[in-house]
Order: structure tokens, then sequence, then C-alpha cells
């Protein structure tokens, strides 16, 4: 036991370098590569939004997309992406687009917080009902 005592600090001491090394090496914060070039994390969050929003509309089409939904969508874009828009899914069209775009987004660094989905207003808890038909995960139609 007392052999492993005096071991075990020279092994840490031994392993710090590496593991500072190891820790620089794979960074886990999305923002670092950005920091350098001098690009703000909205922006470039709200770069990748505006892709995914291509790729899944190109993919989708715009049909079943309400002009409420996708004005209120313009806006929140028109704002890179800051303006606190409430984008509120109606049609199972809309909350198959906002499903994909979360997931789209999330992969791509994005937190579940940027979004702008949500059909409270201000002062009302609850959350968004999926319409009957709607591919949205855990609702019951």
């Amino acid at each position: 036991m007392q052999r492993t005592t005096r071991i075990l600090p020279i092994a840490v001491m031994l392993l710090m370098p590496a593991l500072a090394a190891a820790q620089e090496t794979f960074k886990l914060d999305p923002q670092s590569d950005y920091r350098h070039r001098g690009e703000d994390w909205p922006t470039v969050k709200c770069t990748r939004y505006r892709q995914a929003w291509q790729e899944a509309t190109t993919r989708q089409g715009m049909r079943g997309l309400g002009a409420e939904f996708l004005e209120n969508h313009r806006l929140f874009l028109e704002s890179n992406c800051l303006e606190n828009r409430r984008v509120c899914p109606v049609s199972p069209e809309e909350f198959n687009l906002a499903n994909t775009l979360i997931l789209l987004g999330m992969n791509r660094g994005m937190s579940g917080t940027f979004f702008p989905f949500s059909c409270k207003k201000d002062g009302e808890g609850g959350k968004m009902i999926a319409p009957q038909g709607s591919a949205t995960p855990g609702t019951t139609n």
C-alpha cells in the first residue's frame, strides 16, 4: 500500500504535461476555432442555421408552411438570429421542418435555446402541442 501511495503522485506528475497537451488538442469548445479568425459566435451560429434552413427546405419543400410561420422565421433570420422571435409551428409540415432544423442545428454545435420555435405567449408556461398527423416524437395523436 505504501509503495502505491509513493508511485501515484510521481505518475500524476509525469502524466500532467501529456494531459495538458491532450486538453489543448481536443478542445470541446465549438467557438474556439472561430475566435482566432475574429468571427463572433452568434454570426457563426446564424450562418450554420441558414445553411440548415436551406438544406431542410430544399429537401422538404415549402408546401404546408403558413404565412405567419414563414414571416416570423424570416424576421428571425434578418436579425442575425438574435431577435427573440416566436416561430410557432402549427401544421404537420411546420412541425417536421422545426424538428429537422433543430436536429441539423444541434449537429452543427447550437444549443437547444438557440432555436426560435415556441408557441407560448409572454408570461405563459406550457409547451408546443403537435397537431394531428405530425411526426413529432413523444406526442400522442
